[in-house]
This record gives structure tokens, C-alpha cells and sequence, in this order.
């Protein structure tokens, strides 16, 4: 299914909207909040390496536009993070940094403890730009699989219920 631009709809599964760019070697995932809890930056990279992918990297204009349309009104961890021994930001996959969108006044490190990135986007995703946070802040996230590589995705969760009936001790879980 066509989105726009050249962007295809590849699959909605349980807890990941897969998109695919016919332009470039990407496939995105972007991670829901409503599906998932919030996680670190940390976190959020374990996720996306399990799932065989890394925090996304944004590398041109097109990208960054196209991921703030997809998740409007949000902020999300992006693979960028800081590493004052290795001379500055850099991506979590390797690839070199060729593109930013700092707000304004970022990156601040505002107290000296904010080394991870989020990209931030507005209510209608028009605009986007990326703040550096503190790493242990809760955050949705956005994985990125290279383009032809088949995504692991995790088993969805058996979900347990129980059923009760006037009474404070439940009849039997389904």
C-alpha cells in the first residue's frame, strides 16, 4: 500500500508500524507507546537490536520529515548519543553523522547530564528537531532495519484475565 512519496506501508503488527522507503536502504519501525512502555535510551537500543535493528539513524531531510509525520505530536529516542572520549555525538549503528536538526539552544546538556537524543514532533508533524535529554528518561523510540533484512519480531504477550463474580477472590483465570 502506497503512504506517500515513495514510502510503503509493509505491515502493523502488535507493537510496530513498518514502513519502507523505496529511495533508500531503510525500513523503519516505529515502536507505539500505547503498545509498549516507555523505556531508556538504553533500553530502547536493546529492543531494537533484538528485534535485529539498531535506534534509527537519520541521514538527510527526507528521512527526518518523514519520521516526524509518523509519529506527530511525540518524542522518541533516535540512535544519536554523546560520548565525550570518542570527541562528541555519534550513531548507535556507525554510520557517520551527515544530517541534524538540533533545536534551538540544543544540544545544552543542561546540568551536565543529558547524552542521549529524542526527536521531538509537533501535533501535526510538519516539524520536527531533536533535544538531548538525560539517557534514563522514558521515551518511545524508533527502530531502523536496513532495507531487505527481515525484522525478529517478538511474540506477542499472552495476556491473563480474571474473572470474578461479586467476589473479592477470582473464579478461574482464562
Amino acid at each position: 500500500m502506497e503512504i506517500s512519496n515513495g514510502w510503503i506501508k509493509v505491515g502493523l503488527t502488535f507493537q510496530t508500524l513498518l514502513l519502507v522507503s523505496r529511495r533508500t536502504r531503510n525500513t523503519f519501525g516505529i515502536v507505539d507507546r500505547s503498545l509498549q512502555t516507555d523505556e531508556s535510551w538504553q533500553a530502547a537500543y536493546e529492543d531494537c537490536v533484538s528485534r535485529g535493528a539498531d535506534l534509527v539513524s537519520i541521514h538527510n531531510q527526507e528521512e527526518e520529515e518523514f519520521l516526524a509525520l509518523y509519529s506527530k505530536g511525540t518524542s522518541k529516542w533516535i540512535g544519536l548519543k554523546n560520548n565525550p572520549t570518542e570527541g562528541g555525538y555519534s550513531w548507535s549503528d556507525g554510520t557517520p553523522l551527515s544530517h541534524t536538526n538540533w533545536g534551538h539552544g540544543e544540544p545544552n546538556n543542561h546540568e551536565g547530564r543529558e547524552d542521549c537524543v529524542e526527536m521531538v514532533s509537533s501535533t501535526n508533524g510538519t516539524i520536527s528537531w531533536w533535544n538531548d535529554l538525560n539517557c534514563d528518561a522514558h521515551q518511545d523510540w524508533i527502530c531502523m532495519i536496513t532495507k531487505g533484512k527481515t525484522p525478529i519480531l517478538p511474540p506477542v504477550p499472552l495476556l491473563r484475565y480474571q474473572v470474578y463474580s461479586g467476589k473479592t477472590t477470582p473464579l478461574h483465570t482464562v
